[in-house]
């Protein structure tokens, strides 16, 4: 029942397609190690058609078919990559002016307590009564704050590990490189031993949001295999992501 995804990929797929193919995959996604990953909880949909049909292509061959039939006579639209024109932070922005009356910030909360069928939300100077707390902080942020609230939650919480990564965005103009290179990016297996998990091609991914004389790398540092990356400087990560721009790419700069 909790069979990790590197499991599941070598016994339906064989050891080289674990070991690359899906080792890169969920560095990829999760920064993670697809050996502690349980597959059930990672891909519940891939699960499910290994339980409900014994093959995960027999399954796939029969969800096509299946919505080929519910979408006879309907319009489908094709799957796109979509962002913001000014990036991610662009519907927080705006959120924010909407809501500005609403929202409080630079309020440091350090204790939630239960006060009958409400909570008080509390800082050093000030609470808040509400009727329902959502808190969308780090596991480890939640932790210390829930204590007075439910101690084995918190405990439970503070236990969820993260996998360390480290983000360089390199921008280049066009003419920087003889052959630019196309498609939306690569992928490194753990068998690599590279400190680099991945290398976006944010230009090709999303056009929109870049002028056609530039080029964006966003480079992936770090992962589960890489912990000691959150001990490097600004300028060691940085180093790192133009070594591996320049080695594989030579950009004329």
């Amino acid at each position: 029942e909790d069979e990790s995804i590197y499991n599941f990929a070598r016994r339906r797929f064989g050891s080289a397609v674990a070991d690359i193919f899906v080792d890169a995959i969920i560095a990829g996604i999760y920064a993670g190690d697809a050996k502690q990953l349980i597959l059930k909880h990672a891909f519940p949909q891939i699960h499910k058609l290994e339980t409900d049909y014994g093959s995960v292509f027999k399954g796939l061959l029969n969800k096509i078919k299946e919505k080929r039939k519910q979408n006879k006579n309907k319009f489908t639209p094709s799957s796109q990559l979509k962002s913001f024109r000014l990036g991610m932070g662009q519907i927080i922005f705006e959120l924010g002016k909407k809501y500005s009356k609403n929202i409080i910030t630079n309020f440091e909360v350090n204790n939630i307590v239960k006060q009958g069928c409400r909570y008080a939300v509390e800082s050093n100077h000030q609470s808040f009564s509400a009727d329902h707390v959502f808190m969308c902080l780090p596991s480890y942020g939640v932790s210390p704050i829930i204590k007075g609230l439910d101690e084995e939650l918190a405990c439970a919480v503070n236990q969820i590990r993260y996998a360390p990564m480290c983000v360089v965005g390199l921008v280049y103009t066009f003419d920087a490189f003889r052959n630019p290179p196309e498609g939306f990016g690569y992928l490194k297996p753990s068998s690599e031993n590279s400190v680099i998990k991945g290398v976006l091609f944010e230009h090709n991914i999303f056009p929109q949001k870049y002028t056609e004389d530039h080029l964006l790398f966003r480079v992936m540092i770090g992962g589960m295999h890489n912990p000691h990356v959150l001990d490097c400087s600004k300028k060691k990560l940085e180093d790192i992501a133009l070594a591996e721009i320049h080695e594989l790419f030579k950009p004329e700069i």
